[in-house]
């Protein structure tokens, strides 16, 4: 019925097809695992974060209302000390506050250059280049600010003592928003 050639020529093509299906399959369900991963660490830290912001606000209200009631020293210095007491449980919330926006824009990131397969490295670089500055000013302004938390002078939306302390975190703010909004126009330019 077929020559000896034209089975060649089938063989050849179905191994070739079978190959590249191989290939897609594999490369989608990596990135399938990737993004399904990198999504429940962003529910892990989001799960945690509240309930350390909870837990810190229960214990700064339960203690304030006990000891305030209790002594009568100068108000400032006893919600500075009841603040201190707290000191870990806003020092984990901060830290997960930063991973949560870098682990997000990490998803938006992934989420373009999905979209983006043939020109990748274009649409990949300039997020990525966004997505460092984010992390190195993020943790830059968390180890300027572990003394400021330590002393409970810190704000909860950042500023600390500083000017510096400030400028990075407007930096850290910025780059962030950034890096969403270069993310997200280049989702919505695909889908136009």
């Amino acid at each position: 019925m077929f020559t000896d050639s034209e089975r060649e020529v089938f063989f050849d093509v179905g191994n070739r097809i079978l190959k590249n299906l191989i290939g897609i399959t594999v490369s989608t369900t990596l990135y399938a695992w990737t993004i399904l991963a990198l999504t429940f660490v962003n529910f892990v830290f989001v799960t945690v974060y509240w309930a350390l912001y909870f837990a810190w606000f229960l214990v700064y209200i339960q203690q304030a209302l006990v000891q305030l009631m209790d002594t009568v020293t100068a108000v400032d210095a006893a919600l500075d000390q009841l603040y201190l007491k707290g000191f870990i449980l806003e020092f984990v919330s901060a830290w997960l506050r930063a991973l949560l926006e870098i682990v997000g824009d990490m998803i938006v990131i992934w989420r373009a250059c999905a979209l983006f397969p043939a020109s990748r490295h274009k649409v990949l670089t300039p997020l990525f280049l966004l997505l460092l500055v984010t992390c190195v000013s993020g943790f830059i302004y968390l180890g300027m600010t572990k003394g400021s938390l330590a002393q409970g002078r810190a704000s909860y939306f950042g500023g600390g003592d500083t000017k510096v302390e400030f400028a990075v975190f407007s930096l850290y703010r910025a780059a962030s928003i950034a890096t969403n909004m270069c993310s997200t126009l280049c989702i919505a330019f695909k889908l136009w």
